[in-house]
């Protein structure tokens, strides 16, 4: 199996099967006291973001709010583009967007269990490791070759990978499994996404590859 992840992004202990929110509330205070500097979360993305965001330790300083926008997916990540263009990486600004558009194709936030809420933050989360390091002119260029498909896919897949690799394998496959197995989303859809992220087959694969108890 390709795999698009890097040794070096390093691979912590792995995640429950399933985390519940009550497991997550326990931790959440302790959680928002260490990661909890500059992000701005709405109280009902709380307890997955913090969980999630507990896998990535790099970006415990990072400036990140959630905000609810309009979107053509559940989620997306991206550094604010006065930041990006004009401040130093340690001074950027990071959104991670929730759709608010129900009319859309694309299945809304709510609409998944906890455990999923969590692998989709955590993939948002994992681009946000590459754009931290980035300087503006490698931004812009990602941005202008997203817009091609074999970019696209490696991309997204890479970023799948490093969800992955950071533990939260389980809620990866969760949250691709029942974005498949939803009836209210068109087949299109699915197959758009199966096109460019990794499919539940693909990441129970990389699971087992890197030693997750399956």
């Amino acid at each position: 199996m390709l795999l698009f992840y890097s040794q070096s992004e390093g691979k912590q202990g792995n995640a429950p099967m399933n985390v519940s929110k009550t497991e997550a509330g326990f931790m959440a205070d302790s959680l928002e006291r260490v990661y909890g500097s500059n992000k701005q979360v709405p109280a009902k993305y709380r307890l997955a973001f913090y969980y999630a965001l507990s896998r990535y330790p790099e970006l415990i300083s990072l400036r990140i709010s959630i905000r609810e926008k309009k979107l053509n997916s559940t989620m997306a990540a991206r550094p604010t583009v006065i930041s990006s263009l004009f401040r130093s990486k340690s001074k950027r600004r990071y959104v991670i967007y929730v759709n608010s558009d129900s009319s859309h194709a694309s299945p809304q936030f709510h609409e998944f269990t906890f455990n999923a809420q969590i692998g989709v933050l955590g993939h948002e989360l994992a681009h946000l490791l590459k754009y931290r390091v980035q300087k503006a002119g490698s931004l812009l260029g990602d941005a202008f070759r997203y817009k091609k498909e074999n970019f696209k896919m490696k991309y997204e897949r890479y970023t799948d990978s490093i969800t992955v690799v950071r533990g939260l394998g389980w809620q990866c496959y969760d949250f691709a499994t029942q974005l498949q197995n939803n009836a209210g989303v068109p087949e299109a859809y699915k197959k758009k996404k199966e096109k460019f992220y990794f499919s539940p087959r693909e990441i129970y694969a990389l699971m087992s590859d890197l030693g997750y108890e399956l």
